[in-house]
């Protein structure tokens, strides 16, 4: 029975009310094989809404496995009484208590689950997965229903044919989705309901063959002529088709010179969408997100074996044994004192390898342009960048997020702050130290831009990324916590670099 109440739920997205106040004589076209429930009110349920009162075809909606099910279950259970509940366990005739298949649902999640937080799930949450779900089938790339449903071409056409009739591809599809779901109008599922919505979108663009006018394209990106004849396809009649601009528009993006909000489809094979297996040509670094990173070690520290950490984040099982390894290494990483330079001890025994965390939105934004920056640098100038990593590798500060240089450290420190400027505009760092000390480095060199805090008790020059003091009302600045993060996200991710002096 309760295998019958998940089934439905999932496949139909009825609301919880519904589903426990159906009824045998709810059922229609049982004895033709083609079922559906009417949706009524009765003695348990009133309905939501007027175009609550539907029917709902699961004959359209079950997979054949889950339809023989029903039908078996119903005719083993309607006996001689057809006005009787389908889900109770008594014999007054009143369906299961509404909290049991929430606690039901609790249960199961807590055993085979790798998310601690069960208590977010509803049961709700099956009606949003159902209209997503059949938004793709009915309206979505063959592509993205295939990776992130369990239909097959056969589920889709049946599913189509039962809820559009025969013309599959009509304009009323939202509507026919929205009445099953028993909503007023397709916008309330649309807008709520389905999660999928901008993945439509955005999948639709990266697959249409668009093509525009030569001229307006170049006034779009402001490339020259000629850099578009070079990098596109171009009609007689000098209409270019974008998807043959992919890569240049993918590498003009990472570049980082445009300031709109970064968004790219590298590849439409749908055998990328949720692959987790590992690219042949590509390195280790920049293959994945820095959120994927951190969730995997995040997930990892909570001693949740690593193929469950691994399919968590996304990560194929070779990549996140080589990202663990590395992550130990960097916990590993000490000062002469022994204290770790970039993890949190648990205890003396337990080591997370998890990055300490970004605390502020303004830090979190700046970690965007960090980013672009770094993979120029990294292309452009190996060497700058592997000995700009290194240094804070050896002298990143276990208090503070700079990085300490003395007074015959002067042309260390110079290459540091000519490095930097690269990654971060000059008034995004931090400089601290005595006044005396503070003006002879700054006034001699082109580092005026750089944020200065005179201390008299330092007799070294300290370095770092620049965050406002939240604490204060002032405009007093501190040292961010990003550039520590930065420099442990990429020893972990970035297999060019050496961990261990």
């Amino acid at each position: 029975m309760f295998a019958l109440l998940f089934i439905l739920v999932y496949r139909t997205g009825m609301r919880k009310k519904e589903l426990l106040g159906l009824k045998y004589n709810d059922i229609e076209g049982l004895k033709t094989a083609v079922p559906s429930v009417v949706i009524r009110p009765n003695s348990y349920r009133p309905t939501k809404t007027q175009s609550s009162i539907r029917r709902v075809p699961l004959f359209a909606l079950l997979k054949p496995n889950e339809l023989n099910f029903f039908i078996n279950f119903v005719q083993s259970n309607i006996g001689d009484s057809s006005n009787k509940f389908i889900f109770t366990l008594s014999s007054d005739q009143r369906p299961i208590d509404d909290h049991v298949p929430l606690q039901l649902l609790k249960r199961v999640l807590k055993d085979i689950s790798v998310d601690d937080n069960v208590a977010e799930h509803t049961f709700h949450g099956f009606r949003h997965t159902a209209v997503s779900n059949l938004s793709l089938a009915l309206v979505g790339h063959s592509d993205l229903v295939e990776a992130l449903t369990d239909y097959d071409k056969s589920d889709v056409l049946r599913i189509k044919e039962g809820l559009l009739g025969e013309h599959t591809d009509a304009q009323d599809r939202w509507y026919a989705l929205s009445g099953i779901m028993g909503h007023l109008s397709p916008e309330r599922s649309f807008e709520y309901y389905n999660h999928f919505a901008t993945l439509m979108a955005s999948y639709a663009l990266s697959v249409a063959d668009i093509r525009l006018p030569e001229q307006t394209l170049c006034k779009i990106t402001k490339f020259p002529p000629r850099r578009i004849k070079d990098n596109a396809d171009i009609t007689a009649n000098d209409m270019v088709s974008i998807p043959s601009m992919r890569t240049l528009l993918f590498k003009n993006i990472i570049e980082g010179k445009r300031k709109s909000p970064k968004f790219t489809v590298e590849s439409c094979d749908k055998k990328f969408l949720l692959s987790t297996n590992t690219p042949v040509t590509n390195e280790l670094f920049g293959r994945y997100g820095l959120n994927r990173v951190q969730l995997l070690l995040q997930t990892y520290d909570k001693e949740i074996p690593l193929s469950k950490a691994a399919q968590l984040a996304n990560i194929s099982i070779h990549d996140a044994k080589v990202l663990i390894e590395r992550a130990s290494e960097v916990a590993n990483i000490t000062t002469k004192h022994g204290k770790s330079r970039f993890v949190k001890l648990i205890d003396s025994e337990i080591t997370v390898l998890s990055p300490l965390n970004i605390q502020y939105q303004s830090d979190l934004r700046l970690l965007s342009l960090l980013l672009s920056n770094a993979y120029r640098l990294r292309k452009k100038s190996g060497t700058d960048w592997t000995w700009f990593i290194e240094i804070c590798r050896e002298k990143l500060s276990v208090s503070r997020a700079y990085l300490p240089f003395r007074t015959e450290d002067e042309k260390e420190l110079q290459r540091f702050i000519d490095i930097a400027e690269k990654l971060l505009p000059l008034k995004r760092w931090l400089m601290s130290s005595n006044e005396a000390l503070l003006m002879k480095t700054i006034s001699s060199t082109d580092y005026q831009d750089i944020k200065q805090q005179s201390n008299e008790s330092k007799n070294a020059l300290y370095i770092g990324i620049a965050s406002q003091d939240h604490r204060e009302r002032t405009n007093k600045w501190q040292y961010s916590p990003l550039l520590r993060f930065f420099v442990h996200m990429m020893l972990i991710t970035d297999e060019s670099l050496s961990i261990t002096n």
